[in-house]
């Protein structure tokens, strides 16, 4: 199955239950609303793979992906500190870190370290070191049982930042990262991304055998990043209208 950047997915109980009831065989057609389905989409027929049931930042498994997921639905109800900026179109997303409390060190928690051993890894001049790196996904919920897919990619920058939450007498202060990601451009896969790739590095992680598949299945944007380290060029770029009104 294949997801698309600003297509909004179902992940609530009905999706489960039609994924539960499609086997591996089953071909969805793009016509089909079912092919809006989280769970078919990333291949979970059975609905307990444990993509679905994380959020924030969250690794599946060694070597396979790295998912992003921010909750935006409450904005504007409350003072949010984690208000992540997704700007794909422009080929950059701006997604703060999993620090939330002023006695932490914030390269210490569990997903920040993800991430900042990411960053080493994407940004080594070697190519076989950043052959290593894996791809991080992102997803958007704006309303209960939805999820938006807005990409893949890596890191491009770390920031050291401070943030705090609460207001009055219960203000308090803390240090966190703000991550600004990479968008990687997917026009030579006619703007899909196709999860096959992330299953068979799922795969290659248990029986090496898998390997040479997943290498195949990857993106070209992505094996040009490896060979090269250039961002620049294989970031996501929107072209609009070069002229503006009159007015």
């Amino acid at each position: 199955m294949v997801l698309h950047i600003g297509v909004s997915y179902k992940t609530g109980p009905q999706a489960k239950k039609e994924a539960q009831e499609i086997s591996d065989t089953y071909y969805i057609s793009e016509d089909d609303d079912s092919s809006k389905n989280y769970f078919i989409e990333t291949h979970l027929k059975d609905g307990k793979k444990n993509y679905f049931n994380q959020a924030g930042i969250f690794k599946p498994a060694e070597n396979e992906c790295i998912i992003i997921s921010s909750n935006t639905k409450s904005r504007g109800i409350n003072y949010n500190p984690w208000e992540d900026e997704f700007n794909e179109d422009v080929g950059y997303i701006n997604y703060y870190g999993d620090n939330k409390r002023p006695d932490i060190d914030p390269a210490t928690t569990r997903g920040n370290k993800y991430l900042l051993d990411q960053f080493k890894i994407s940004h080594d001049p070697n190519p076989e070191v950043r052959a290593t790196a894996v791809p991080i996904i992102f997803f958007e919920t704006r309303k209960q049982g939805e999820r938006i897919f807005h990409g893949y990619g890596v890191i491009k920058n770390v920031k050291l930042v401070t943030q705090y939450t609460g207001s009055g007498a219960d203000k308090a202060y803390f240090s966190n990262y703000l991550f600004t990601f990479c968008v990687f451009s997917m026009k030579k896969e006619q703007e899909g991304f196709d999860w096959s790739w992330i299953e068979a590095r799922k795969q290659a992680a248990k029986d090496k055998n898998f390997l040479s598949l997943a290498n195949a299945l990857a993106p070209k944007e992505w094996k040009f990043w490896i060979r090269t380290g250039d961002l620049e060029k294989v970031r996501r770029k929107v072209y609009g209208r070069s002229t503006s009104k009159k007015e």
